[in-house]
Order: C-alpha cells, then structure tokens, then sequence
C-alpha cells in the first residue's frame, strides 16, 4: 500500500518540477533533482511512512539513501513548505491527487 503512494508522488513530483524520475532516485547534485528528492522525502514522512520504508523504495527505484540524508531532505523541504505558499500548493494538490 505505502509502495503505491510512494510510487505516486514520485511521478506526481516528478511532473511538478519537470525532472526525470531517475534523476530524484539517483544521486544526482541537480538543484531540481535535489529539491525533487527532498519534498519526496517529507510528502513521504508527512504520510506516515517510517524512514526505513522510504529508504527501501528508494533502493528499489536505483539508489539507496542514508537515514541522514534523508532526514537532512524532510527539514529541507519542510522549511520550504512553511516559508514558501507555492509549496504548499504543490503539496495541497499532489496529495488531492494520490489514491491507494
């Protein structure tokens, strides 16, 4: 179930920032992709997902992150959420649009 979510928010982000979904799962130093890679993280964390969860399905998708990258990625994009309104519109609509 959570894989699917997963799944979704990668294309959905993917789409919004108009990056290919393998340069968010690779290690890619891209500001897009790296910014892509973060919001996944909290959209993923902001839905309940335990960091091993995301760490797994990253791994499926090509690239294996640390705990503290990932951590370090869902204060980043949490920052960005809070400051920012057109993330929070981001957020608001990929998340309207994500089904199990």
């Amino acid at each position: 179930m959570k894989e699917d979510i997963f799944k979704q928010y990668l294309d959905a982000i993917a789409k919004v920032f108009r990056v290919p979904k393998e340069a968010i799962v690779s290690n890619s130093k891209d500001a897009d992709a790296v910014e892509a890679r973060q919001l996944l993280y909290y959209m993923c964390f902001q839905r309940q997902m335990r960091m091993v969860q995301i760490q797994r399905f990253m791994t499926k998708e090509g690239y294996d992150p640390g705990r503290p990258g990932i951590l370090k990625g869902i204060k980043q994009a949490a920052k960005k959420v809070d400051a920012d309104p057109d993330y929070q519109t981001v957020t608001d609509r990929i998340n309207n649009n994500v089904f199990i």
